[in-house]
């Protein structure tokens, strides 16, 4: 693979050197554009979203270019600069250092297990919006969680062309879906009905921010959906062949945060319209309302369509939280920050198994104290039944990872900065996209917003059953709790990567003084 030289002084990592010679160079840009989608765009959040009515545009306009336009630029320019292997891992080792190179990762790493949780979660919530009979109860909820996450272990563990494809018909048949929904509004609309929402009156579009009565809680929501952008790039080392010369790899690179952001957009948008023009107040929190208003307007058939889509999606979803999380573990081994343990890969099928693996039995073990311990806990201190207690407590979890994963968005602004201040950007070329005053006041943008995303969880629960003082306190000592963890992991995993390091020295040194006495 030819890289030009990066805009720094800094030595090379040995991942961005190792991982294009044992990871299968496969990655398109198609395959980019469907992962982006895959890993930011869910449909389940619409629901969450629409209660703020038709203001939910205007603040969509707001996050639009307040982060996600950032984060885009952000993304594809330092993508451009380094395109190696770990993504946020590997450009903040270049722009900041090493040591802020492991909080980045650990930041954007943290959520990997509570989303792999959450994803086969939403799966079920799905199929009970369809049907409120099925798996009611946290045992059977269990069972099933346990059996997708599974299920997405042995899908990651196949050979990576094979996974994209896979991953490329979901998102697929997840955009048909999407299409049939949004044609049902307009059906709706064309067939003579008024939308279940007042579009009309001009106080309507003004959203409310009252910070106890207004909807700043569906402002967090659509910041959260902004997290994660710098997923597909953590496949950089695994291009095709065919894309890895530097024009290639640059219209990759810009084609896969373009196409992929454009489309995760409009499809948000979308179905944001659709939501509030069929839905209305009862189909706000109803995870499966575009499923259920499609059946009744367009039919069983259609209905089924978006269903079988849907579920495939959440699915593969899962799988890409898998794929995209473990080559932080793959890379932060090689490099030896963690043991390197991480950084063994499959002989036939070149993946990085061993942390599959990893986050596998970790993510079945947070699905076993979430659904068979927390669900029994929670009933004590809260009025609530087993599987209502699982999901309260998983939204807790999810909450506060998320606070993480947004700290781990903004070091995308934190290393643009570092790259600006230096003056370490190219001054002109084919790896400059904007100037660097520019970058720095979308930098400073993401930066004021993401700040703005993690009060709003902070102030604002997510579920009805936890009231929102408590729920701050929670989000809080979680976050902090996460924070000691991070510390304590990454002193016994440094020490640990640097006792393999002197042993592998002193086994080279043994068997060198070794063959010197025996020549002598």
């Amino acid at each position: 693979m030819q890289h030009s030289s990066p805009p720094t002084s800094a030595p090379p990592l040995r991942s961005q050197l190792y991982v294009p010679r044992v990871l299968a160079p496969t990655l398109r840009p198609l395959d980019g554009i469907g992962l982006f989608f895959l890993v930011l765009f869910f449909l389940t959040n619409v629901p969450n979203i629409v209660p703020a009515g038709v203001s939910v545009f205007p603040y969509w306009g707001i996050g639009l270019l307040g982060f996600f336009v950032p984060a885009l630029v952000a993304t594809a320019q330092l993508a451009i600069l380094f395109p190696y292997a770990g993504g946020i891992y590997a450009w903040t080792a270049h722009a900041l250092g090493r040591p802020w190179s492991f909080i980045a990762g650990f930041c954007a790493w943290s959520p990997s297990i509570p989303l792999i949780v959450s994803t086969p979660a939403l799966w079920i919530s799905v199929l009970q919006g369809i049907n409120p009979h099925w798996l009611t109860e946290s045992w059977q909820q269990l069972l099933c969680i346990l059996g997708l996450i599974l299920l997405s272990a042995v899908l990651s563990l196949q050979r990576v062309r094979l996974i994209l494809r896979l991953m490329n018909a979901a998102a697929l048949c997840m955009l048909i879906g999407v299409l049939l929904f949004c044609a049902a509004s307009l059906f709706w609309l064309f067939a003579g009905h008024g939308p279940a929402v007042s579009f009309s009156h001009p106080a309507d579009w003004v959203p409310n921010i009252n910070l106890a009565t207004g909807s700043l809680a569906s402002f967090g929501v659509i910041g959260l959906t902004f997290m994660g952008i710098d997923s597909p790039a953590r496949l950089l080392g695994e291009i095709h062949p065919d894309y890895q010369q530097e024009a290639a790899r640059r219209r990759l690179i810009i084609r896969h945060v373009l196409i992929g952001g454009l489309l995760v957009f409009l499809c948000y948008l979308l179905t944001s319209f659709a939501m509030l023009v069929l839905g209305g107040n009862a189909a706000f929190y109803q995870l499966a309302a575009p499923i259920l208003l499609t059946d009744q307007i367009l039919g069983k058939f259609c209905g089924s369509i978006v269903a079988v889509g849907w579920l495939a999606f959440l699915l593969f979803a899962t799988v890409a939280y898998q794929i995209t999380n473990a080559r932080l573990l793959f890379v932060a081994g090689i490099d030896e920050r963690i043991p390197l343990w991480f950084g063994q890969v499959h002989p036939q099928r070149r993946v990085p198994q061993h942390a599959l693996l990893f986050q596998t039995v970790l993510s079945l073990l947070a699905a076993g104290i979430i659904y068979g311990v927390l669900a029994y806990v929670f009933p004590h201190f809260f009025a609530l039944k087993p599987a209502d207690a699982a999901n309260a407590s998983l939204q807790v979890v999810l909450a506060s990872l998320s606070v993480m994963w947004i700290v781990a968005t903004m070091f995308l602004f934190f290393n643009l900065l570092a790259l600006c201040i230096r003056r370490a950007l190219p001054s002109a070329g084919p790896q400059r996209l904007l100037p660097a005053g520019l970058l720095m006041v979308l930098s400073f943008s993401g930066i004021v917003f993401g700040l703005l995303f993690i009060a709003d969880t902070i102030l604002y629960s997510w579920t009805p059953t936890i009231p929102a003082g408590i729920w701050a306190y929670l989000i809080i000592g979680f976050v902090l709790i996460i924070i000691i963890l991070m510390l304590i992991l990454s002193f016994y995993g440094r020490s640990q990567a640097d006792y393999e390091g002197l042993s592998r020295t002193f086994e080279a040194t043994e068997q060198l003084t070794g063959g010197e006495k025996t020549s002598s």
